[in-house]
């Protein structure tokens, strides 16, 4: 028999064991627990949860108030939700983070008017004297009647004799001051810019009349951005990695933790993964990189080499994009109707059908296109039957091809026996 006062010890240090075992996590262990909370979990079985515990990015439990505290150590941040609700974060599938995010561009906000547009302007020219450049964003074609564009002589005397430059809401079309077109170089005997398809001029005089169609569509290859940064503050890199910070940011501010960036270009990936290595890639970022025109064989090749070096959960070269035609507005995608200006257009679709297929035989290689108008090789088959024939033209390739055409959509391995889904 052991003395009393050696017993009595055994006892203390069992009760203290067993205290010890009671209060030591019973399940994995978080870096975060939040608990109080109403989950959404995606989950059929059980689409509603309590608590959720999160250790290395990863959600390694949840369920209900009651546990969480098993799933919380020493060094573990717990957050009381308050009852609010908890769910897993929104996946943007379209959102270009290159563009917008510049305190130093004006927003155009419900601009549905020429004079609307006209006060917004005057009124940031005014609070800002610093400025060398008005650059602005997100006019919209619809505060013109009957599908007339705007010219450079609405926005005579807005900015104090500075060039503004002003983006529409698609970033197809640009419309330009007087002075602008000046520091551009652009007169009645300019033909074609580096960084547009078209310089629309008056028909009388033949003067530009500060529009210029098909910004975005050129994919603003190295030569055009370099011409574009010799003018334009918001182009420099510092101010574009500032802009792609802040758009992740606001993302993020509104539930969005996935984004998909469908135009992006090889010389962006070094600076997303210099973002990310300073902490300032706030989301997960798929990018589609964009396939210019007069894109070699050999760009394709490092677009290959990219996406291999790009492939993880946060930062991954998940396809390759293309245009097909334009946008509606000023008339420059491929329409059968009687205004359709894009000459030629015959011709390109087939060029853009060829590269396609040249795309799709590489190695693991997803596209992503643009294609608004109805007009389609040959004559005027409509949009979906375009798709379908250029899907017969991967057919060597046998992989999936997804290609959204107007109201149809199109899932089809390509190739002979192909199951189809059709929705309206």
């Amino acid at each position: 028999m052991l003395p009393k006062p050696i017993c009595l010890a055994a006892v203390l240090v069992g009760i203290f064991f067993a205290c010890q075992k009671g209060h030591a996590p019973s399940g994995p262990v978080g870096d975060i627990v939040v608990r109080n909370a109403h989950v959404y979990t995606v989950d059929a079985q059980r689409p509603w949860a309590q608590a959720v515990a999160i250790k290395d990015d990863r959600i390694v439990w949840m369920g209900d108030e009651k546990d969480a505290e098993a799933h919380a150590g020493p060094t573990t941040k717990v957050i009381d939700a308050g009852g609010r609700m908890l769910l897993p974060g929104f996946i943007d599938s379209h959102f270009h983070v290159l563009l917008g995010g510049n305190p130093n561009v004006l927003r155009i906000e419900n601009g549905n008017t020429l004079a609307e547009i006209q006060r917004q302007v005057h009124e940031f020219a005014m609070k800002r004297p610093e400025l060398k450049w008005i650059e602005v964003e997100g006019w919209n074609y619809s505060a013109f009647p009957r599908g007339t564009l705007p010219s450079a002589k609405d926005l005579a005397g807005l900015t104090g004799g500075r060039p503004a430059f002003l983006v529409a809401y698609d970033y197809h079309t640009i419309w330009m001051n007087r002075e602008a077109l000046r520091e551009f170089g652009i007169t009645r005997a300019t033909r074609k810019v580096i960084f547009a398809e078209h310089v629309e001029k008056d028909p009388k005089t033949a003067e530009p009349t500060g529009i210029l169609t098909g910004f975005g569509s050129t994919g603003l290859s190295p030569d055009a951005e370099a011409e574009l940064r010799k003018h334009l503050p918001s182009h420099t890199p510092e101010a574009i990695a500032r802009n792609v910070h802040n758009n992740l940011a606001a993302a993020v501010r509104a539930g969005i933790t996935t984004v998909v960036d469908p135009q992006s270009y090889l010389e962006d990936l070094d600076m997303y993964a210099r973002l990310r290595r300073e902490g300032k890639l706030l989301t997960r970022l798929q990018v589609a990189l964009f396939h210019r025109r007069g894109t070699a064989q050999e760009t394709l090749q490092q677009f290959e080499q990219a996406r291999q070096k790009y492939d993880d959960d946060w930062l991954r070269v998940s396809a390759v994009k293309l245009y097909i035609d334009d946008v509606i507005e000023p008339h420059t995608a491929g329409d059968s109707t009687a205004n359709q200006r894009v000459v030629g257009y015959r011709r390109r679709q087939s060029i853009w059908t060829r590269r396609f297929a040249r795309i799709r035989s590489m190695a693991h290689s997803r596209t992503s296109s643009s294609k608004i108008g109805d007009l389609s090789p040959p004559g005027n088959m409509p949009t979906w039957s375009c798709c379908r024939m250029i899907c017969s033209k991967f057919q060597r390739t046998r992989s999936r091809t997804r290609i959204l055409c107007g109201r149809w959509w199109e899932e089809k391995p390509c190739g002979a026996n192909n199951r189809q889904r059709f929705f309206r």
